[in-house]
């Protein structure tokens, strides 16, 4: 309805507004003022579109879509404007233009600023936190923030240059959006059923990062992440905050106190002759692509001394029974890993018939040691 309404303005301009008049020194300083206020427009409504790719839904992106709209509509209505006056348009017969207001435009220019500085203020304190509910909360208040901020600015570019803005609708409309966006977020959690995503992925493996929490990668996926085994402090998840159509599942070793310290990405399922050519296929190719990040691995493919299955028909039975081991680690610490806080890598071939496999893809993260003792701990402490 509202993108209908602006195709309307601006449509209903053209149609009365054509040819070009010679501006009075009045006139031509408005325009230059509409004009600045239309480039500082045009600058927000750009970083708006640019923040709202960064999510793929929920509350933030709601409040990020409901500053966008605003933003648009005092774009569209500056445009307007600086086109009546410099075609010598009469803007009444356009549209019903709202009395100018030069004090209330002087108290909204004191609000503005002082949101401007709260948002300022807010971003920073929440460059503190990489993650987690606190982490969410100052993101979604900041996306409220700038969403009022907007509406500020409309507001006085009303009152200063008498353009018809219908604030009290706009924001009705706004705030309900909101309001129901958030209200089926927490449907859907009550429900059980999986909420979109509300923060961004990180730059580690999959989009994960050493020391995340279970809530930061159930807001960063929208997925539930469930506990599996309690004693390891191992998770499952369906998701990765970055998608990638090999895998399917993701185990998670998530310390209470250190946050994630492993990834064990689970490969779907790839159908094998008895050779095992298929997934040996896509085990090089998974290794190579890791080469190309993390250096040369060293690479085993072994069968247990004894083993009948030794022929080259019996490779898949080999792994089946496990007997024979297809693997790839990389130990030594290469830069990118460095930067990604990641002290082990490796790939396996694993089987669950003679004729099924996956790849086992996990990375250890520099904390792994302290899960691992926690984990220990644990168990001993229940004894």
């Amino acid at each position: 309805m509202k993108r209908t309404v602006l195709a309307v303005v601006i449509g209903a301009f053209i149609v009365v507004g054509c040819g070009q008049k010679e501006l009075s020194p009045l006139e031509i300083e408005q325009v230059s003022s509409l004009k600045t206020e239309l480039a500082a427009t045009e600058q927000s409504l750009s970083s708006a579109k640019v923040d709202q790719e960064k999510y793929t839904g929920g509350l933030i992106k709601s409040l990020i879509h409901a500053r966008a709209e605003v933003l648009e509509t005092n774009k569209v209505l500056l445009q307007q404007r600086i086109n009546a006056i410099e075609s010598g348009a009469k803007i009444d017969i356009v549209i019903q233009g709202s009395q100018e207001n030069p004090e209330l435009a002087k108290q909204l220019e004191l609000e503005i600023a002082k949101a401007e500085e709260e948002i300022k203020a807010e971003k920073k304190e929440a460059e503190q936190y990489s993650g987690g509910l606190i982490l969410s909360m100052k993101l979604a208040t900041i996306a409220t923030q700038e969403q009022t901020l907007a509406m500020l600015q409309q507001k006085y570019l009303s009152a200063k240059y008498g353009l018809m803005i219908q604030s009290n609708t706009g924001e009705a409309d706004l705030s309900k959006e909101s309001e129901q966006e958030s209200k089926e977020i927490g449907a859907k959690s009550n429900n059980g059923e999986k909420n979109t995503a509300m923060l961004p992925p990180e730059s580690g493996p999959f989009g994960f990062k050493m020391g995340l929490t279970k809530q930061n990668i159930e807001d960063m996926t929208g997925a539930d992440v469930k506990l599996v085994r309690e004693e390891e402090n191992l998770y499952i998840v369906t998701k990765s905050p970055k998608s990638n159509s090999s895998f399917d599942s993701f185990g998670l070793v998530i310390s209470p106190t250190v946050g994630l310290c492993q990834i064990r990405a689970i490969g779907k399922d790839i159908k094998n002759n008895s050779h095992g050519y298929p997934i040996r296929d896509e085990f090089n190719s998974l290794v190579k692509s890791l080469e190309s990040i993390y250096g040369k691995p060293k690479q085993t493919d072994i069968l247990i001394s004894g083993s009948i299955w030794k022929e080259p028909q019996d490779w898949m039975t080999a792994v089946y029974k496990e007997e024979r081991f297809l693997t790839a680690n990389w130990k030594n610490q290469s830069e990118p890993m460095k930067d990604n806080d990641i002290s082990d890598i490796g790939v396996e071939v694993r089987a669950d018939s003679r004729s099924n496999g996956f790849l086992f893809l996990q990375y250890t993260f520099s904390n792994g040691k302290e899960c691992l003792s926690e984990a220990e701990a644990a168990k001993k402490s229940s004894l």
